[in-house]
């Protein structure tokens, strides 16, 4: 289904006026006319007024004050749905009713989504499975639905976690505007420029996986400067400085690849900053420290690759892809220049131990999951391991 935002989204930054400025809205002609009464205490009611308002249904009625006592400032959007003849009132009635009652739903489902950066872990993490895209994807069009029909506004806040929504099965674009039209809401609303940050660094990477490292890093330089923006306003997470880390590591392979040394070079200091910086905002991101090790590892500096690693998966015990990466620096470092026996021996043991852990993760279904051809390079792995042990136990034996 084509987006519908662009049409629906920027109508709905109007502001509503106050119910106690509205006057009430007449039907365009006949004998039956919906208009919204104050109180005076802040509560509106909306009631139907006239000699031809007989056969409208109650239920109905109860179903939009409802929506009303919930959604004070949608009133003048609800009177416009309303606004029709007389003939076609009592259906509209029910139709509307039907619409109020499907947006509450939309919007107490975007409400218990969690804090953006929670979101932004998720997705790290690749812990959203495809059943639950799915399903984000259902929950999304159907808003869609209920928006273009009706017109209704959504909160800043609201305009984030669907955002949120959209990032998590990948409408990047539309997720952007989301985030946008929250911060044209409300200019000081931080998660709505994290989320910038995200999904610009998200774009970035797709720009990458289609070979144009140019364009990626003009989506980066966008996340970082939505990133610092969004550091002024609220208590920041690390997660998407984690994230442009992580794109910045994989532009300078870009680069690296087309023998352009001196942007790749560039691309890797800009990685270690903003891992670092990550750190400095949250030094327990398992994230940061599994990119750090990435680009040790890159270097040869075997060492502080394993240490960060292992810091990893200390602080993430599911955190498989860093497992992955401890199993192969460990693989690496084993038998290496400078290894006495003994240190081989317990750079084995911590190799089989990491190579163990993989498996167990492979049967855990509330883990990351490795690519088939990765899961293979472990099995592989374990096969050659174990032949090694069976050599120290052997050669024990024989003394």
């Amino acid at each position: 289904m084509k987006l519908t935002f662009g049409i629906c989204i920027f109508s709905l930054l109007a502001v509503a006026q106050p119910a106690s400025a509205q006057k009430p809205a007449q039907a365009t002609s006949g004998n039956c006319s919906p208009n919204i009464s104050n109180t005076g205490s802040g509560n509106v009611t909306l009631q139907f007024s006239g000699n031809a308002c007989q056969g409208i249904d109650p239920a109905a009625v109860k179903k939009l004050n409802d929506f009303l006592a919930t959604f004070p400032k949608q009133q003048s959007r609800l009177l416009e749905l309303l606004d029709v003849k007389d003939a076609d009132l009592k259906a509209k009635v029910n139709e509307v009713a039907e619409l109020t009652v499907k947006y509450e739903e939309s919007s107490k489902q975007l409400e218990a989504l969690g804090r953006p950066e929670h979101m932004a872990k998720l997705i790290q993490m690749n812990a959203i499975s495809a059943k639950d895209r799915a399903g984000l994807d259902g929950t999304i069009r159907e808003l869609e639905r209920v928006l273009s029909k009706t017109n209704f506004q959504l909160t800043p806040e609201n305009l984030v976690r669907l955002g949120w929504y959209c990032t998590m099965v990948a409408q990047f674009d539309k997720a952007e505007a989301l985030f946008l039209d929250a911060t044209r809401q409300n200019p000081s609303l931080g998660p709505a420029y994290f989320g910038l940050a995200y999904v610009t660094q998200m774009q970035g990477h797709e720009y990458l996986q289609h070979g144009d490292p140019d364009k990626a890093k003009e989506a980066l330089d966008k996340a970082e400067g939505y990133a610092k923006i969004a550091g002024q306003y609220d208590e920041f997470d690390s997660a998407a400085l984690v994230q442009i880390g992580y794109t910045e590591k994989d532009l300078a392979l870009a680069y690296s690849d087309k023998g352009m040394k001196e942007k790749a070079g560039t691309a890797n200091q800009s990685a270690v900053r903003h891992f670092n910086m990550a750190l400095g905002a949250n030094p327990r991101d398992a994230g940061a420290h599994n990119g750090l090790g990435d680009i040790c590892f890159e270097n040869g500096d075997l060492d502080a690759a394993i240490r960060e690693y292992q810091s990893a998966t200390s602080i993430e015990q599911k955190y498989t892809f860093a497992w992955f990466d401890l199993v192969l620096a460990l693989r690496q470092k084993y038998g290496s220049a400078g290894q006495s026996k003994e240190q081989n021996v317990e750079t084995l043991r911590s190799f089989l131990t990491a190579v163990q852990k993989v498996l167990e993760l492979s049967q855990d279904s509330e883990a990351q999951q490795l690519p088939q051809e990765a899961l293979q390079k472990i099995l592989e792995l374990a096969q050659w391991g174990g032949a090694e042990a069976a050599k120290y136990k052997q050669a024990n034996q024989q003394k």
